[in-house]
């Protein structure tokens, strides 16, 4: 286990309404049970990722300096607006605190974006590889 290097580059707010869109879905496809009233008094800091979008969750707006990272419990790739797939990863600590909502493109772009949740089918990590095995087939012996 480590203790987090990530730096944050806005202070705590309010996460925005797509924000927690995201962040719900996330966590009704959690692996772990997350608490119901999650949202009251969350507020999230924007994290230096190279302006991907990543950040830091604050539970009750406590910024605590030495917060351990705990697990992924819940993840899903869409693709953003100019075509990149981006990997949606929501995080706990090792107390089993919201902890991070991770989002990684694959070219390292900014995000331009967040996915409309409400109106674009978003895919586990599961079924994106399913998907992508029907799409490509296997590939092995394919010269």
């Amino acid at each position: 286990m480590s203790v987090t290097m990530r730096k944050f580059i806005i202070s705590p707010r309010k996460p925005s309404t797509q924000e927690v869109r995201l962040l719900s879905l996330l966590i009704e496809t959690s692996t772990k049970p997350i608490l119901k009233n999650w949202e009251e008094g969350l507020l999230v800091c924007s994290l230096d990722d190279g302006k991907m979008g990543s950040l830091r969750l604050l539970p009750n707006g406590d910024l605590l300096d030495k917060v351990i990272f705990g697990e992924r419990v819940s993840e899903f790739t869409f693709v953003d607006a100019d075509g990149v797939d981006v990997l949606a990863s929501l995080n706990l600590d090792s107390l089993g605190n919201l902890f991070e909502l991770d989002l990684w493109k694959s070219d390292f772009s900014q995000l331009i974006t967040f996915p409309d949740v409400d109106g674009r089918r978003l895919f586990t990590a599961a079924e994106r590889s399913e998907n992508d095995q029907r799409k490509w087939g296997n590939l092995k012996g394919n010269d």
